[in-house]
This record gives C-alpha cells, sequence and structure tokens, in this order.
C-alpha cells in the first residue's frame, strides 16, 4: 500500500501530495496498531463495547481542552484538499512572507527572505487571505513619472507615443494589455501613469526588465530634452512691498 502511495504522489503534479502522503502513512499505522489493540484485548475477555464508549468520553473532553489543536487539524485539511500553494511556492499569509517548505498535520514552515523560518498553525489558513505570489500568470509594473511643468504639450505626447512605443517594440511586455497615460498635474510634476506587465513571474528576471525599461525611457527623455521634475518651491517676492521695506525708516 505505501508503494502505491508513493507513486500516485509521483504521478501527480502537486508538490503537497509528497508531504500528504507519509502523513497518511503514519495515520494508517496508528490507526491499524489501535485496531489490533482492540482486537487483542476482545480476545482476552475485555468488554470492548464500554472501552470504546470510554475513550469517546475521554476523546470529547480532549477535543474541548485542545481546540486549538483542533482547528489546526482541519486547516491541513483545508490545505490538502484545496491546495491554495504547493512546497516551494512565494506566499504571504497575514504579516508573513516567504517560501512554503514543510506542510504538517499542525503546522506549516515559511522561509522568509531574511532566511528565517517561521512556523505558522495551520488555523490561520483558514480564517486568513493567502496571497500566492507564485501563481502569477505575468508581473506587473506600475508607476507615475514626473516631468517638469516647463514641458510642452507637444513634447508631453511624444513622450507618453514614446513610452507607448518601447512597450510595443519590447517582446518581453505583455501587449493585451497596458496603459500610458497623462493623468495629472502634480504638485510640482506633470504626471504621466505608466502601468504594464511582464511576461515573466520571476522576480529577477522581471527587476532586469524593468531596468532596461527605466534606461530607455531615460534616453527617450534625453532625447526630447525633457526634465524628469523633482520636489521644489517657487518662492515669488512682491516688487512693491520690496521697495516699501527699503524706504521704510
Amino acid at each position: 500500500m505505501r508503494f502505491i502511495f508513493i507513486k500516485e504522489a509521483k504521478n501527480s503534479k502537486s508538490t503537497l501530495d509528497d508531504q500528504l502522503i507519509p502523513l497518511l502513512i503514519k495515520s494508517l499505522r496508528i490507526l491499524v496498531v489501535t485496531l489490533g489493540i482492540l482486537f487483542i484485548l476482545d480476545n482476552f475477555g475485555y468488554n470492548i463495547t464500554s472501552l470504546i464508549a470510554g475513550l469517546g468520553i475521554g476523546g470529547l473532553a480532549f477535543a474541548l481542552a485542545a481546540q486549538n489543536t483542533v482547528s489546526n487539524l482541519f486547516g491541513s485539511i483545508t490545505i490538502f484538499s484545496d491546495k491554495p500553494f504547493q512546497l516551494g511556492d512565494w506566499i504571504s499569509v497575514g504579516d508573513i512572507e516567504g517560501t512554503v517548505e514543510d506542510v504538517g498535520f499542525r503546522t506549516t514552515r515559511v522561509r522568509r527572505f531574511d532566511q528565517a523560518l517561521v512556523t505558522v498553525p495551520n488555523s490561520q489558513f483558514i480564517n486568513t487571505g493567502i496571497i500566492n505570489y507564485s501563481a502569477m500568470k505575468k508581473r506587473r509594473i506600475n508607476f507615475y513619472l514626473g516631468i517638469t511643468y516647463g514641458t510642452s504639450v507637444t513634447k508631453v505626447k511624444e513622450v507618453v507615443a514614446g513610452i507607448r512605443k518601447i512597450i510595443d517594440e519590447d517582446k518581453k511586455f505583455d501587449h493585451s494589455f497596458y496603459m500610458v497615460k497623462f493623468t495629472e498635474f502634480g504638485a510640482y510634476s506633470l504626471n504621466i501613469f505608466i502601468y504594464c506587465f511582464t511576461k515573466t513571474t520571476d522576480w529577477a528576471e522581471s527587476l532586469a526588465i524593468r531596468e532596461e525599461f527605466n534606461l530607455k525611457i531615460m534616453q527617450l527623455l534625453e532625447e526630447l530634452d525633457v526634465e524628469i521634475a523633482f520636489p521644489s518651491q517657487t518662492v515669488y517676492i512682491n516688487e512693491v512691498a520690496g521697495r516699501m521695506n527699503q524706504n521704510a525708516p
């Protein structure tokens, strides 16, 4: 039976099955041993019915005293049945974010990116939303590009068109949907909204694509002689007030 379970786990695409099989085998062993003990006691003349009834009452008392353990057990059942993540997936649950290393009946171990290992009670996966970043089909790039207020209308249109062209000509971007729009007059800049997706979901690869994208935007701005805005203040001095102060005794 163990061989059959292991073979089925290897044929399955889910990595959680590889984790579930050892747990099922241990549970079956406990069940077989328990039934064997009851069978032996029955052969020796013990009243198995009253013993089972006593175990039932004791089990109820134990369950009431161990509600957290029971909640964690149901949490593990939810993980193995719904499969919201696999071993090795990058997930976020509550304020915990990292890679799933192990899933047990009571807890799940998540390796954070600072390499700290966090043990998460499985009950937390029932009551808290799970974000599975590894299940992303593409990765988003989303930011505002602020250019100076001295930029002419013609230049603003050329910047917007130039950024769209950069995206259109790059096969590493998903072209099914993206947005490049001059959307608002900011406190110190004319803001162009850039919203697009890379085809890859790999973090390092997406960062490399974003770096190349940013450099191309900088080159475009240099060619159009358009400056990137930065926080600044303009002070206007009233000349009349200045002259009055000069003539004051």
